[in-house]
């Protein structure tokens, strides 16, 4: 119990970003289902391309939470991961938690 509020205290703002973009790169990755289905529908084209799409969808919001960890310049923008760049806030409600939860 203790694990899973600290989860979802610490990592509000990544489980909000998963559940939103799951609902965009899923609709992206199932456009193109739609596609391989009206090109190839054969029995096994569904289920084979939505295992894709879960799979594809699920890896491509996760790396971005953790990918690149340090910051990378790409012309007039910097990427880095979304948890990443958030370490100075996550380090501090971690500890909070851990002084009011854990330690006491």
């Amino acid at each position: 119990v203790v694990l899973v509020e600290l989860f979802q205290r610490v990592g509000r703002v990544e489980l909000e970003f998963l559940v939103q973009s799951g609902i965009y790169f899923g609709l992206l990755l199932g456009l193109l289902q739609m596609l391989t289905w009206a090109v190839a529908p054969f029995g096994w084209t569904l289920p084979v391309a939505g295992a894709f799409v879960g799979y594809a969808t699920n890896w491509i919001a996760v790396t971005v939470l953790f990918q690149p960890a340090d910051p990378v310049p790409v012309g007039p923008f910097v990427l880095q991961g979304l948890f990443e760049k958030r370490q100075p806030e996550v380090s501090e409600e971690f500890s909070a938690f851990l002084a009011a939860r854990v330690l006491t």
